[in-house]
């Protein structure tokens, strides 16, 4: 059994520097080696958000799946079944602060018990400047599933645990003056004969007393979901994953708002749903892609100045690694005058690279992800390029290539919430066939500076270093 955070001697102690977790999910007997891999310290897209900016203290506030040292080196003997790769699963947490540019020594929160990154952390910060951890579980015959608040505004130092329970896939939006909007997703219980996996919206007034439970989706065998929040509209995007070929063959994009916070729901031209969405072709539905033969992977959401989703997902023709499963097609879904809208931007080689969706005060949209050809080819992320739009309808340039001739794939980049210019997008690098060390890094809204945070640290404050200098 895991040792109670409190109880831990690692809970709130310092790390010694940056360092991320490896993983590889299901093998594929192939020269791919797994069906998803590599660094995923940042990893999934279902869990957010990963970082905050704090304007009050000019500082983002981030989590990530931590590992030690050597983690990367010897196989944990307390991993969770669904281990594929060694090492073990720190929660961690930490800042850079964009006066000084530097980071300080990181705080281990605490040891998962497991190596598996479903585990990431994720972090919300509350009116009162109280940094919030949700630290979920993959499923319940796993570890379980923890929320932490800091003890004093704005602090990395010290956590108390607020509950303990078991969720999954948490993404956490704090609305001010009105609270916390909570999304997760709840495993069947062993014999349950109802959906594998249902998605859930719950709020809270203050974090502490929790509303009940509003079921967005229980579908045949679940859901994958992908939530924004924007002056108190929050919003669901997700799949529906068939029982025959279940996560295998997810499809569909399924969308539900609240301008409530989850009394009542609707469409996103605001025709009134009845929640959950338990047929395929339920109102909520907003494109048929098990019809066109196609699978699709759900990024990444943004809710634009009139409360208007704008949604990139990847879609592909099988979900296995490998040039004869065909193109990536990386697409955005926005609704505007009543009606959504489709573009494709560009086409990658694997279903699980990621790319952060942005709308710009000029209009324009930007996306920052893993488009370019890694040194595994075929395998999980890639090379970092920031691809940009004027303005909706008109075509995607790539403008910049942030990271080349990187030895490892860069790994699911993630848009702080509130972000910095300085602190735009956040991901991690590692060998994506066989296991190895994993750096954390970020780059500027421009594309112009990548960072790199410093693995080891031979003191409590170090600027991360420049890398990848464009000519």
């Amino acid at each position: 059994m895991m040792t109670p955070p409190m109880e831990q001697a690692c809970f709130c102690t310092k790390a010694d520097g940056y360092r991320g977790i490896w993983w590889g999910q299901t093998t594929t007997n192939d020269e791919y080696v797994y069906k998803y891999s590599g660094g995923l310290g940042t990893y999934p897209v279902q869990n957010a958000p990963f970082a905050v900016y704090s304007r009050e203290v000019n500082k983002t506030f981030f989590v990530w799946g931590g590992a030690t040292a050597d983690g990367y080196l010897e196989a944990d003997s307390r991993a969770s079944r669904w281990d594929c790769g060694p090492g073990e699963l720190l929660h961690m947490v930490s800042f850079y602060n964009h006066k000084t540019g530097t980071v300080p020594c990181p705080t281990i929160l605490l040891d998962k018990w497991t190596a598996d990154p479903h585990d990431n952390p994720v972090i919300s910060i509350d009116d009162d400047g109280y940094l919030w951890i949700f630290s979920p579980s993959h499923g319940h015959w796993t570890t379980p599933s923890y929320i932490h608040r800091s003890t004093a505004p704005y602090s990395i130092e010290k956590f108390t645990t607020i509950h303990e329970g078991l969720f999954a896939y948490p993404q956490v939006w704090w609305t001010k003056g009105a609270g916390l909007s909570f999304f997760q997703t709840k495993y069947a219980a062993e014999g349950d004969a109802t959906s594998d996996r249902g998605i859930f919206y719950r709020h809270s007034p203050d974090g502490f007393i929790m509303g009940e439970d509003v079921c967005l989706g229980c579908l045949e065998l679940g859901h994958y979901q992908v939530t924004a929040e924007r002056e108190g509209i929050v919003a669901s995007a997700f799949d529906y994953h068939p029982r025959e070929g279940g996560l295998e063959a997810r499809t569909n994009l399924y969308y539900v708002r609240s301008a409530d916070f989850g009394k009542t729901w609707t469409t996103a031209n605001g025709q009134p749903l009845e929640l959950p969405v338990q047929s395929i072709h339920h109102a909520a539905l907003v494109r048929d892609f098990e019809a066109e033969g196609l699978l699709c992977y759900i990024k990444d959401m943004v809710l634009d100045q009139s409360g208007n989703p704008h949604i990139h997902f990847v879609t592909s023709r099988s979900w296995k690694p490998g040039p004869e499963s065909g193109a990536k097609t990386w697409q955005v879904a926005s609704f505007s005058g009543g009606e959504w809208h489709y573009e494709c931007i560009l086409e990658s080689d694997h279903n699980y690279d990621m790319g952060c969706l942005y709308l710009n005060e000029d209009g324009s949209r930007s996306i920052i992800g893993t488009s370019g050809r890694g040194r595994q080819i075929f395998n999980t992320g890639g090379e970092i390029e920031l691809w940009s739009q004027p303005a909706c309808g008109q075509p995607w340039q790539r403008e910049r290539v942030l990271t080349h001739a990187s030895p490892f794939n860069h790994s699911h980049p993630r848009r702080p919430l509130n972000a910095h210019p300085e602190f735009r997008a956040f991901w991690v690098d590692g060998h994506a066939r066989r296991p190895s060390p994993s750096r954390l890094f970020f780059s500027d809204a421009k594309g112009h500076v990548v960072k790199v945070m410093p693995e080891h640290m031979p003191n409590s404050n170090e600027a991360p270093a420049r890398v990848f200098v464009q000519a």
